[in-house]
């Protein structure tokens, strides 16, 4: 009988460890390389009983072709994964890895609240670099930023690519809809049973009829967390009852 727990304790300790995973159809980036991603991205690929977690590893594949896509491998084709179980390994096929490419040129359309080359010069990608999905969303995110912070809540800035496969470059425009200029038309507090309204209400940087502004909408729910009070703070947006208009929501756990 004490033997048999022992074996049992090993057999749990030794299904405890991540799975190993391997990787079929890589050419261009090592195994080891895929794997290391792979593992720093994963927090674990088991579950409590040791099992290998399926969800664990949809996502891994997932972020398989992202990495590829951030290291300029634009037309990557994971095909799928297998998980052994018995084994303790998972396997990723890769149907085709493609070939790598370059930025070609970067531009802007829609409405410039600046000149295209003082966009162009705010941005991280520029011609010649490899493409990179992560870097292109980043960017983005300072365009929409820039609008948000003055005023334009409602901007889209939607990325557009124009794949060359001859000379394997990408032409990328980024598509600026700036919308209407957007004011606060209310601030909605709620969670708070010990804290005042007031307390809250004097730790913002914005109020209400003012113009919205991004910033000041993440510097206030900064102030707000180091308050001490709170467990958590949250603040959102939706629209409100124009398209001029967004109203903020601050929601508190003390």
């Amino acid at each position: 009988a004490v033997t048999f727990l022992v074996l049992i304790g090993l057999r749990a300790i030794a299904f405890a460890k991540e799975p190993a995973l391997e990787f079929h159809g890589n050419s261009q980036l090592t195994s080891e390389a895929l794997r290391r991603h792979l593992y720093a991205e994963t927090p674990t690929f088991v579950e409590s009983t040791g099992a290998i977690n399926q969800e664990a590893v949809e996502r891994a594949s997932l972020l398989l072709s992202a990495y590829y896509w951030d290291h300029g491998y634009a037309m990557v084709r994971v095909d799928d994964f297998k998980i052994d179980q018995a084994n303790h390994r998972v396997d990723f096929t890769i149907k085709s890895e493609g070939d790598r490419f370059t930025i070609k040129s970067v531009a802007m359309t829609g409405t410039l609240l600046r000149t295209q080359k003082t966009f162009l010069n705010m941005l991280a990608i520029k011609p010649g670099a490899l493409f990179s999905r992560t870097v292109i969303a980043e960017d983005r995110m300072k365009l929409q930023r820039f609008y948000e912070d003055r005023a334009f809540a409602y901007v889209n800035v939607l990325p557009l690519t124009k794949v060359d496969l001859p000379s394997k470059t990408i032409a990328l425009t980024f598509e600026i809809e700036q919308g209407e200029l957007t004011f606060v038309e209310k601030i909605t507090i709620d969670g708070n049973t010990k804290t005042s309204t007031e307390t809250i209400l004097d730790q913002l940087s914005f109020k209400t009829g003012e113009p919205y502004h991004g910033g000041k909408v993440e510097a206030s729910k900064a102030r707000l967390r180091k308050l001490g009070v709170f467990d958590e703070v949250v603040l959102s947006t939706r629209r409100g009852s124009t398209d001029s208009s967004i109203v903020i929501s601050i929601e508190v756990q003390e």
